[in-house]
């Protein structure tokens, strides 16, 4: 079964970026969030007609109350599924703000050792969270707007706001046997997917298409899956050019990775003298 890299948006071709960072995300929790219905699953399928046709009787909904709280500056830079870090060293400045950071240095003194003798750092690292946490508010609200009131959205709805048909149609490119029901019993033993411990049956199997139902049910998405959003961030009133990161949510079951998210000690909720808006240090 293979996985998908998500980007919320019609246009699926590729996309310039400067670097990229990393929150490991639950993989559950994501597929209790983006939910479609319809009673047009005919012969074990789900057709492309159904989410192109306007007038054909599909939902979408987002449960936007069960997004975390992700601030995209205290993204991971410093793994395997990161790219485009400007110092890589083995210190915890290793997320997108302390890299903004660095790439400010380099670009005003051509060298990276200015980094340890600037004196504003702890200035610059609170505003760069200012500016995340923004980011994370803005998210939100485009999953409420998702959410719409409980009532979802519908085919006659084609724009990014759709956020779980955008996420049906990137599976349907993709791979588009999830759109296919799901075996109900593993082949090898005939215990039930969620009972089977068959070593050549793969997990993913479990999840890995949709239901013959006509209520709600879970996206595929899979062990695996990232979903993709951008967040630029600009100096204002400077010549040095912005740079773009992409924020890769990797969804996961795997307790190891979970955990491995870098909860940041210079965050500003850390910090007894803060005033400010921020609640949480943005990690899942």
């Amino acid at each position: 079964m293979s996985t998908c890299n998500f980007t919320l948006q019609t246009d699926i071709s590729s996309i310039n970026y400067c670097a990229s960072g990393v929150f490991y995300v639950s993989l559950d929790l994501f597929r209790s969030m983006f939910l479609f219905s319809t009673p047009y699953i005919i012969n074990n399928k789900l057709y492309s007609f159904v989410l192109n046709n306007p007038i054909i009787n599909i939902r979408y909904l987002v449960l936007s109350d069960l997004y975390p709280s992700i601030n995209p500056v205290h993204a991971m830079m410093g793994t395997s599924l990161s790219e485009g870090i400007m110092y890589a060293d083995l210190s915890a400045n290793q997320l997108i703000k302390h890299d903004f950071i660095f790439y400010l240095v380099k670009q005003t003194f051509n060298r990276f050792d200015f980094y340890w003798a600037i004196n504003n750092k702890k200035e610059l690292a609170s505003n760069l969270e200012e500016i995340g946490w923004i980011h994370k508010n803005n998210i939100k609200q485009v999953l409420t707007t998702a959410f719409n009131s409980g009532l979802g959205m519908t085919n006659t709805i084609t724009d990014t706001s759709n956020l779980t048909r955008i996420l049906l149609k990137q599976i349907e490119h993709f791979d588009i046997n999830r759109l296919n029901v799901s075996m109900d019993f593993c082949p090898c033993c005939w215990y039930t997917m969620s009972n089977c411990s068959c070593k050549d049956v793969s997990m993913n199997d479990i999840y890995s298409g949709i239901r013959n139902i006509a209520t709600f049910q879970s996206v595929p998405l899979i062990e695996g899956d990232t979903i993709s959003y951008f967040l630029n961030i600009d100096v204002s009133g400077n010549e040095i050019s912005a740079r773009k990161y992409k924020i890769i949510l990797y969804l996961t079951n795997d307790a190891t990775k979970l955990n491995s998210n870098i909860h940041p000690t210079d965050s500003v909720t850390n910090d007894n003298e803060y005033q400010g808006n921020i609640t949480n240090d943005g990690v899942p």
